[in-house]
């Protein structure tokens, strides 16, 4: 008897969650007023035209007595903006093609070399120890002052 009510419990409390489950998930869909969905769409610009275009051989085929299908072996060129492709055969397809980079020339006008020597002395704030003496007697302290310094590494 013991048994039975711990798993009727469990059932009822598995049941009651996915009573409170289901009926979250409709309610915070239906409290919705409004969807915003934003989306990028990114379009290429695939203008192209056919330059030349030639009839290279025709393939007839047989298909009864009296019926002939005569199929095209066509050549064309195509160009557009960045290539210039050549395509041919019955089910055309690509046999070369010329691709076009954007290349950007830039001339150099003037040329300055600039033969400055680092500078070496300056004057700054400096925190750092000090010492000091006293009756023959060197003293360690804290020093934080302005001064005169020579810079061996600069950053």
């Amino acid at each position: 008897m013991k048994n039975f009510i711990v798993v009727m419990f469990i059932v009822l409390v598995f049941a009651t969650g996915l009573y409170l489950g289901s009926n979250s998930v409709e309610t915070n869909i239906a409290s919705i007023d409004t969807l915003i969905v934003h989306k990028t769409v990114t379009l290429r610009d695939t203008l192209y035209k056919t330059v030349e275009k030639r009839v290279v051989d025709s393939i007839h085929i047989n298909t009864s007595d009296t019926t002939f299908i005569v199929l095209d072996r066509t050549q064309e060129v195509v160009e557009g903006l960045k290539f210039k492709a050549w395509v041919s055969g019955v089910k055309p397809r690509l046999d070369s093609i010329e691709t076009y980079n954007d290349i950007e020339t830039r001339y150099i006008e003037r040329v300055e070399y600039l033969d400055s020597k680092p500078k070496r002395w300056g004057i700054g704030v400096q925190v750092g120890m000090g010492a000091s003496s006293n009756n023959g007697i060197v003293n360690l302290s804290p020093y934080i002052g302005v001064g005169l310094s020579y810079n061996i590494i600069q950053f």
